[in-house]
């Protein structure tokens, strides 16, 4: 999704005229995640039912038909519906992906792969930020001409994947969804991973703000900011699952560390080194929540399971911009709406250990 971030400021200049272009022109950002909201246990539970890999397939295929329909269109509640199209194959691809990384490996190497994906994602996010931004340079609507590649990966998903069994042994009541642990997550997840994405979609406005207007230079920030994500990921890989507890507080410290030197520092450098250490964080977090999420789940409840992780963690990326824009008029700019997401986590890092602590979701290794 975030090859179109730094072109967002010039949809919004684009579709001036129309009313509310402030509010709408983020939503061509992030209204994929409202369907990956509402869709993600529905995708958890298809996979389950009709298979982990046609889903994937069926997805890959969706998914580059709707993203490039905006190469097209002029309407931008056109194209904001054909973004929700493509949250309906994101929430496939995203939950049933995470499901196939639980089935096919287990223990620690689960952990480590899972780790990966975050940081796989992140660097490829950084390549196609950077690209954005150039290719943004010859128009808003150029950027999104890199959704044609996941058609080439069909052949790859068709050859690679296969189809994974269910345990011969499962125990009574497994396919049930534990709720006692889904839920303080989900909310940890909500709370946290909504300030931690305002860095990826709101940053450049933050940049545009102290003056630096050019699409190239705000996808270097946002790529920036997806270096710090794939670097936090590599560095949980590293680490495994040693000190849960102080993980976890490291990934708020390190988020509530990001956005205050974001908000206090006036400079493009210091916004940089703000969106950058934001990243960490992010990495630090998804690496975290994905390994002890998939390690407490089974094979039968792990679609349902991860579909709600999914909708919470999304739901909080619809609602993160609306809540920054509602509280940027009163503090006086964009850049000051920066201060009280660092007050949250520093907030988070306090409350949430010990919320997960009482589900027996930390266990120190």
């Amino acid at each position: 999704m975030l090859v179109i971030a730094p072109v967002l400021p010039d949809i919004q200049r684009h579709f001036a005229m129309t009313p509310g272009a402030a509010y709408l022109a983020p939503l061509v950002l992030t209204a994929p995640s409202l369907s990956i909201v509402l869709l993600s246990p529905i995708s958890g539970r298809l996979a389950s039912r009709l298979g982990r890999k046609r889903l994937i397939l069926i997805a890959l295929l969706l998914y580059t038909l709707a993203a490039t329909a905006p190469l097209y269109l002029d309407d931008i509640y056109a194209i904001i519906a054909t973004r929700l199209v493509v949250g309906v194959a994101e929430a496939t691809l995203m939950t049933v992906s995470t499901m196939l990384i639980g089935d096919y490996y287990s223990g620690s190497k689960r952990d480590r792969y899972l780790s990966m994906q975050v940081i796989y994602t992140s660097v490829s996010a950084v390549l196609f930020l950077i690209g954005g931004g150039i290719l943004g340079q010859m128009g808003w609507r150029i950027p999104f001409v890199t959704y044609f590649i996941p058609i080439l990966l069909l052949p790859f998903a068709l050859t690679l994947l296969w189809e994974p069994r269910a345990p011969v042994q499962i125990e009574t009541g497994s396919a049930a969804i534990a709720w006692r642990i889904i839920l303080p997550i989900c909310v940890v997840t909500f709370l946290a991973g909504g300030c931690m994405n305002i860095a990826s979609v709101e940053l450049s406005y933050v940049m545009e703000a102290i003056g630096a207007t050019s699409s190239a230079m705000k996808g270097l920030g946002a790529a920036v900011n997806s270096a710090g994500i794939a670097i936090g990921g590599a560095i949980m890989a590293h680490r495994g699952n040693a000190t849960r507890t102080g993980q976890l507080v490291t990934a708020f410290a390190v988020g509530a560390a990001g956005f205050a030197i974001i908000f206090a520092v006036p400079s493009l450098a210091g916004v940089m080194t703000g969106a950058f250490v934001a990243g960490l964080s992010s990495g630090f977090f998804l690496g975290w929540l994905l390994a002890n999420l998939n390690s407490h789940l089974t094979f039968e409840n792990r679609g349902r399971s991860v579909g709600m992780w999914m909708s919470s963690y999304f739901l909080a990326t619809v609602l993160a911009p609306v809540f920054v824009v509602a509280i940027s008029g009163p503090l006086g700019g964009i850049k000051q709406a920066m201060l009280p997401v660092a007050l949250i986590l520093s907030v988070l890092a306090i409350i949430a250990p010990r919320v997960l602590a009482s589900q027996h979701m930390l266990q120190d290794a």
